[in-house]
């Protein structure tokens, strides 16, 4: 039986590392939490303070796109949420998602694991493997949103529910080297706080780039599944605003602002 590994928060010394960030106060820690996105977009609007930040050494009620639900175990992910002013409208928020995806990839790079790729519109994969999702919520107050991140750290195979052991990994199963979830946070902040500014700034070519780069499927035959329907198509492109660009079979290209895309890989036989 795999032994489980977990780290614990120094919330003082964490809450001193966040002080010289721009992101991340007020702070909330909580061992325990329905969901660290609903306690922020939940808040009422005379509470919210753009920057404020909520993190969680496990949650009860973790969900990631279309409702689904996002299992952890205490102490073996990194679970935290962002409350952010939202200059720009809503059909540019999955803009900043990507964007936030790009600052999780550069942060697990810089700490030694090879290749991490954005699959649109909101996961990080390692190779075939989920290892973090993000969520982007409209929070209480008039033009804010929250940016939810759950990332997978110590995680082996045995430690997620059967139903996802083939699709789910971590950073403990992708790189080994022990990791600390605050500096992963702390590092995340500090790239994120760029990415952000960008966003306001409209400097959306930049971080259009960066995806593009970083994407899993740009150029790949997928299968779109969105709000019941599957398209079937070549990853041509993202839009603007970041929805995913897509040549069907037909010819007809068509974008799509929402989805969960899967990768069709042809067999092919051998010679013998």
């Amino acid at each position: 039986m795999t032994q489980s590994v977990h780290d614990s928060f120094d919330v003082k010394g964490l809450q001193e590392r966040l002080a010289d960030l721009s992101l991340g106060r007020p702070f909330y820690y909580f061992e325990t939490i329905g969901s660290t996105n609903t306690f922020l977009r939940t808040l009422p609007p005379e509470q919210v303070r753009p920057g404020m930040l909520a993190l969680a050494d496990h949650q009860t009620k973790g969900r990631g796109q279309f409702h689904r639900r996002w299992c952890d175990s205490p102490g073996q992910s990194l679970l935290f949420s962002i409350l952010l002013e939202a200059s720009r409208p809503p059909s540019l928020w999955p803009l900043l998602t990507l964007g936030a995806a790009g600052s999780i990839s550069r942060t697990l790079e810089r700490g030694g694991v090879t290749e991490p790729r954005i699959r649109w519109p909101n996961d990080i994969v390692i190779g075939d493997r989920k290892v973090c999702g993000l969520l982007t919520e409209k929070a209480s107050a008039p033009e804010t949103l929250v940016l939810g991140v759950g990332l997978n750290v110590h995680q082996q195979l045995g430690d997620f529910p059967p139903n996802v052991q083939g699709s789910a990994g971590s950073l403990r199963l992708a790189a080994e080297r022990p990791w600390n979830r605050a500096d992963l946070l702390v590092a995340f902040l500090s790239d994120f706080e760029i990415v952000y500014h960008r966003w306001q700034d409209e400097q959306d070519a930049i971080l259009l780039g960066e995806c593009r780069r970083r994407m899993s499927t740009l150029g790949c035959h997928v299968c779109l599944h969105s709000h019941g329907r599957c398209v079937e198509g070549i990853v041509m492109d993202l839009d603007g605003d970041g929805s995913l660009v897509l040549r069907e079979p037909s010819g007809i290209v068509s974008r799509w602002h929402s989805g969960e895309v899967e990768e069709i890989r042809w067999e092919t036989e051998s010679q013998g």
